[in-house]
């Protein structure tokens, strides 16, 4: 059985993960995140919530990740503060909450033994540039990013992804 962990797994991207994975079979699933408010009932039965290892911790405290094992094949990282209302709203506590996770997180992942990881983004990231420059919707990777003041996520996203390749670059597996 192939081990996979999904942080943010109580997100709407990190249950149709699990979901998926279910539905393929050969996987034993753990997911992590802060809360779930009900969101396992309405998307698993209950022979299907048997089979998913549920870990509820706040994932911004780095003692949170004694509670993961130490090895999984494949990492999926969701795990972010989401929404345009939230991050216009209390744009602060987004980006403390979201830079604090992606830290830990690969902190987390140079001492865990992993086989693959996938680091989600988000088509935020594109904002400013679709705005200011008419770039298409859907906007293909290969259009440079643009930065702005109004985009708080699409901001924090970027620097994830800077931190995340850093740290690919001395070694860890992201």
């Amino acid at each position: 059985m192939t081990q996979v962990l999904i942080l943010g797994g109580g997100g709407f991207i990190g249950i149709n993960i699990a979901r998926r994975l279910l539905d393929d079979g050969g996987y034993t699933i753990t997911l992590a995140d802060k809360g779930y408010r009900g969101r396992l009932e309405k998307y698993f039965d209950a022979d299907e919530r048997a089979e998913l290892t549920v870990i509820e911790d706040d994932f911004t405290d780095p003692r949170a990740y004694a509670k993961l094992a130490n090895h999984y094949d494949h990492v999926y990282m969701m795990a972010a503060i989401v929404g345009v209302n939230r991050t216009l709203e209390h744009p602060e506590e987004v980006i403390r909450v979201n830079t604090a996770l992606t830290h830990y997180i690969l902190d987390w992942l140079q001492r865990a033994e992993v086989g693959r990881v996938v680091f989600a983004s988000s088509s935020e990231n594109y904002a400013a540039t679709t705005d200011l420059f008419d770039a298409p919707i859907p906007t293909p990777e290969s259009v440079p990013l643009t930065g702005s003041d109004q985009v708080p996520r699409g901001a924090r996203l970027r620097d994830a992804g800077a931190l995340a390749r850093g740290r690919r670059a001395h070694g860890a597996v992201v």
